[in-house]
């Protein structure tokens, strides 16, 4: 888990988890 103190919120991380599940998708969904 990504601390506050590393530079990143809750939020950051739940942000950076969403963009790399979608980036794993395949192209058109």
């Amino acid at each position: 888990m990504i601390t506050k103190e590393e530079g990143f919120t809750r939020k950051e991380l739940q942000e950076i988890m969403e963009r790399e599940r979608v980036s794993r998708l395949p192209e058109g969904l």
